[in-house]
């Protein structure tokens, strides 16, 4: 399993790209930090570059550090599904007005990846199934809880969830959705759920959310993790996340995930796990695979107490 990705920073100018793997109970991280204005230029960062090759369908990816060399081709099987819009009150330093917001658009697309790993001297054929999304706009810092969902169900719909809370429980964003080959979607409203964190990793484990549709019926998603997840601190995802610091030259760790006290240092901030998924959505009852990107912090009213 393994993530490559990166974003622009215009307000900076700084273009930060990553590409995380993991590997034989590691966890392989390769970053860049450029200044880019230029937001076409996707090529920019010499260690993982981006090349488009059909918009919306097809794109390569190109990522080349000490420890492992990566070259992918990414191909579209359905459509993108887009979320609409998060709008949250402001991260500011006091309390802010309903006129100041921070607003976030989000889309998320089911593909497969063809390509070659090269590392520890072996090269590693690829054909695997995928997920390509985007954001843009103003992340909040504020969720203490953060559930995101996508899975390719049996039936060839895919489906999409994201939960996210403050510490005390208040929701800020909850949605969910199912969406058909032919772009077609139904949504729905998710009104619980129950989940199980690794009291050290932070882990996601299992979890149930239970919902119902617009138009009735209702829905029942059980989610069960199937392996180790990428820690996103490897893809620089923290507070430093876009600034002008570090630039140009390539920075790169090896985590040993073996290693418990290190695991239990890696929790903060968000994991990308594989999962298998059951899911009752009507009359239908469909099973399915994907991944969870979670999060959990200690002072979250309810699953805080997980962790150790």
């Amino acid at each position: 399993m393994g993530i490559v990705g990166g974003g622009f920073y215009p307000h900076g100018g700084v273009l930060e790209v990553y590409a995380c793997i993991l590997h034989d109970g590691r966890q392989l991280n390769l970053r860049q930090r450029v200044i880019e204005f230029d937001r076409s230029r996707i090529d920019s960062a010499a260690a993982v570059t981006f090349a488009i090759a059909e918009p919306m369908a097809r794109w390569s990816m190109r990522a080349q550090g000490s420890s492992f060399d990566l070259d992918l081709t990414y191909r579209s099987a359905q459509p993108a599904y887009l979320f609409p819009p998060f709008v949250v009150a402001a991260d500011l330093p006091h309390a802010a007005s309903q006129l100041q917001v921070d607003t976030v658009q989000h889309f998320v697309q089911p593909g497969q990846i063809e390509g070659q790993l090269r590392i520890g001297g072996e090269d590693i054929p690829l054909a695997l199934s995928s997920f390509r999304d985007r954001t843009w706009g103003v992340r909040s810092s504020r969720p203490r809880l953060h559930q995101w969902y996508v899975m390719h169900l049996n039936d060839g719909s895919q489906l999409n969830l994201i939960h996210q809370e403050r510490a005390d429980g208040a929701v800020m964003v909850t949605h969910v959705a199912r969406m058909w080959n032919d772009g077609s979607v139904e949504t729905g409203v998710l009104d619980s759920h129950d989940l199980e964190f690794d009291p050290t990793s932070r882990t996601l484990k299992r979890a149930t959310f239970e919902g119902h549709l617009a138009g009735g019926g209702a829905i029942a998603i059980s989610v069960t993790n199937i392996g180790d997840g990428v820690r996103l601190l490897g893809a620089g995802y923290s507070e430093k996340q876009g600034e002008a610091t570090g630039l140009g030259v390539p920075q790169e760790e090896v985590w040993d995930l073996t290693d418990s006290n290190l695991v239990a240092s890696l929790g903060r901030g968000t994991i990308d796990s594989p999962a298998t998924a059951h899911c009752s959505w009507g009359s239908d009852t469909l099973t399915g695979f994907g991944i969870t990107e979670t999060a959990i912090a200690r002072n979250h009213w309810r699953y805080g107490a997980q962790l150790h």
